[in-house]
């Protein structure tokens, strides 16, 4: 296994800070034991610790997040005080982008008279048969979405042309760290929690 290094340092953001920008990707540290041994050892993610989860803040702190299901939740109901969250945000997104983004994400959502849309748990499982057989065949559901693909469906619905040629059913959190760690227009923040 490759020698891994601590995750650099970033401006700290407060929540109430965090609740006026629009549109951020949010990943989380920590989490079940099988992801994190995943993201170590199968996909080789160079910082400690690794990144689990991701979700999307969308405005005034309702966040599009993946648990059983897709929902909206409240940024102060996901965020805990044992784990790290770093925010990513896009500057160069315009208002018609912001825009169709929340709107999106908002039919995403299971409730509100949307049709329920559960957790891709394949596509979970998917990730590491890929990296364990060496293929790209093996895709999740794109029906059902997960955390990571989620974000990055919203962003090329949005048109967001970064990310336009990306296969969204192979990006992980750590890969969306990675995706963004050197791309300009984005700010990354650690989001401070307590």
């Amino acid at each position: 296994m490759a020698k891994t290094k601590p995750l650099p340092e970033y401006p700290k953001i407060t929540v109430d800070e965090l609740k006026k920008k629009q549109l951020c990707l949010i990943l989380k540290t920590g989490g079940n034991k099988v992801t994190i041994w995943g993201m170590k050892n199968l996909y080789h993610f160079p910082y400690t610790p690794v990144f689990t989860h991701a979700l999307v803040h969308l405005v005034e702190g309702d966040c599009l997040d993946v648990g059983f299901t897709t929902y909206i939740r409240k940024i102060e109901k996901i965020l805990l005080k044992s784990k790290r969250y770093f925010a990513i945000e896009l500057t160069d997104l315009t208002d018609v982008q912001k825009t169709i983004g929340v709107s999106t994400a908002m039919h995403m959502a299971a409730g509100k008279g949307k049709k329920f849309r559960m957790y891709d748990v394949w596509g979970f499982v998917a990730f590491g048969l890929r990296k364990i057989f060496g293929t790209k065949k093996i895709k999740g559901s794109k029906k059902y979405p997960f955390c990571s693909d989620q974000g990055i469906d919203l962003l090329q619905a949005m048109n967001y042309e970064y990310v336009m040629d990306l296969d969204s059913e192979l990006i992980s959190p750590c890969d969306i760290f990675l995706i963004f760690e050197k791309h300009k227009p984005a700010k990354i923040y650690e989001i401070s929690v307590g």
